[in-house]
């Protein structure tokens, strides 16, 4: 085995790892998760939680988790499914809107 097989091909395979990861992990920061934070109401026993979800014809939809309750044993949930205004194929506005109706639904709705 020479001497430049034994130095510079484990550099590049150590570079061409270092690239590969790094390209991989671009995708997930540039697309948003597919659900949101709890939104809690001002009383602490309600919160809303936001899905997207994708389909496989590239239409996007929503789904609201409601949490009742006041603490982690005493949680019941219930799911519904939310009507976007307009028929949203890109998944940031289905995210946004999504979001959007959790907050107010949590913090406006159902306020106390």
């Amino acid at each position: 085995m020479s001497v430049f097989t034994s130095s510079v091909v484990p550099d590049f395979f150590s570079t061409l790892h270092r690239v590969k990861s790094a390209v991989q992990r671009i995708p997930f920061r540039m697309a948003p998760p597919r659900f949101t934070d709890w939104y809690v109401n001002a009383a602490g026993n309600f919160a809303v939680r936001a899905h997207v979800i994708c389909s496989d014809d590239g239409s996007v939809s929503a789904l609201l988790t409601l949490r009742k309750g006041w603490y982690k044993g005493e949680y019941t949930y219930a799911s519904t499914h939310v009507v976007l205004a307009c028929k949203h194929t890109e998944r940031r506005k289905a995210y946004r809107l999504a979001s959007q109706h959790a907050e107010h639904l949590a913090r406006l709705r159902y306020r106390f």
